[in-house]
């Protein structure tokens, strides 16, 4: 046996022990990420755990649950806030994601300025969140900020400036 096949199979070992020993690492990473990014989510802190799931969902863009989470902390922690409904509505296709996304879905649109679909949104959550959730959660208020958004965006008055004059900012 030459020299180089016998550096040839020691490099193939060693690359073997670092690339088992490198995904069991990767694995326990992730799940660490997800417990820390969960509880965060579980206390409130969606700001907080909006980077957390950013990098989840990079890692498994499939998974619905995941969509839910960073949809909702993208409302408050996002730099494009449209981008959360999107989230979560591919997570609401899923299976069995919880009813809050619904209630998510909601205040992204509403942030959105898109009224009535805030509206089916949070009337959706009313149907399928239990009594905890809705006490958690009160949609009543939303519900009327939305109606008051409607309102006044349909009484919206075109404004044309008759006469411009720029004038020194000491006068």
């Amino acid at each position: 046996m030459t020299r180089l096949q016998r550096l040839l199979r020691c490099c193939t070992a060693l690359f073997l022990v670092l690339a088992t020993a490198f995904s069991g690492w990767g694995q326990d990473g992730d799940k660490a990420l997800r417990a820390e990014a969960d509880a965060l989510f579980e206390k409130g802190a969606y700001a907080k755990a909006y980077p957390l799931f950013s990098q989840l969902v990079s890692l498994a863009p499939q998974d619905h649950e995941l969509n839910f989470k960073l949809g909702a902390c993208t409302i408050f922690g996002g730099d494009d806030k449209t981008k959360a409904a999107g989230y979560l509505k591919f997570a609401l296709a899923g299976p069995a994601t919880s009813g809050l996304a619904w209630y998510f879905l909601g205040r992204a649109y509403q942030l959105d300025y898109r009224f009535n679909e805030a509206l089916d949104a949070y009337k959706h959550f009313r149907g399928t969140g239990d009594k905890k959730l809705l006490a958690r959660f009160p949609v009543d208020a939303l519900e009327q900020q939305c109606r008051n958004g409607l309102h006044l965006l349909s009484n919206l008055k075109d404004i044309q400036v008759m006469n411009k004059v720029e004038v020194d900012a000491s006068d």
